[in-house]
């Protein structure tokens, strides 16, 4: 296989410098992936320039851009569903360990307050970050009233989580941490979601 001489690599690379990517570990996996198409084509008798824009055709027919986004959500994807099985395994853990305290609880057995408290536990530190973070990463690039909803949102309902639970055991800071969920839900949260729902209409 015919090599490239180091002007040529020079040449690649101050290309795909002047790109406007970001990542310099996909710049230099793109000039190495170009290197290697080009020489590619220069073993079967094309020349530098020819080979050059077969390459470019081949890797990037939409330009250097588009690699890095391409390359960014492919990597969000696999972030998203590594979420969304936690995301499953988590509320699928809430669910059972409700069930099961109930039953306890109704059949008056003993182990009914361990279900209870694992299971808003496993909520407030599973289920609930878990959830959140799914639907903030899928809204990652959109505008930032729906980030903010969701990180709103995300707040009253642990806040809420968390009173019941103080509730229920007779913890103290129950109303703190009810004040705390009903502010934030008046306040901030639903001042957004109406003004999202407004815009929209109008």
């Amino acid at each position: 296989m015919n090599h490239l001489t180091d002007q040529q690599i020079d040449f690649i690379a101050t290309v795909v410098e002047r790109s406007k990517i970001a990542s310099s570990e996909i710049k230099e996996d793109l000039v190495d992936h170009f290197c290697c198409a080009i020489e590619e084509q220069l073993a079967r008798g094309k020349s530098f320039e020819t080979a050059y824009d077969l390459a470019y055709h081949n890797i990037a027919p939409d330009g250097f851009d588009e690699i890095e986004r391409e390359t960014i959500y492919l990597l969000t994807s696999k972030k998203i569903s590594s979420m969304k099985r936690l995301l499953y395994v988590s509320g699928y853990m809430s669910l059972f360990l409700a069930t099961i305290s109930a039953v306890l609880k109704l059949l008056h057995l003993p182990g009914g307050s361990i279900g209870v408290l694992l299971t808003g536990l496993t909520i407030i530190l599973l289920f609930l970050p878990s959830l959140f973070t799914y639907l903030y990463r899928r809204e990652i690039n959109k505008s930032a009233g729906s980030r903010a909803m969701y990180i709103l949102g995300f707040m009253a309902l642990t806040f809420f989580c968390m009173a019941s639970l103080a509730h229920i055991f007779h913890w103290p800071g129950t109303v703190s941490m009810l004040i705390a969920a009903l502010s934030v839900t008046n306040f901030a949260l639903l001042p957004i979601v109406l003004f999202k729902r407004y815009h929209k209409v109008a």
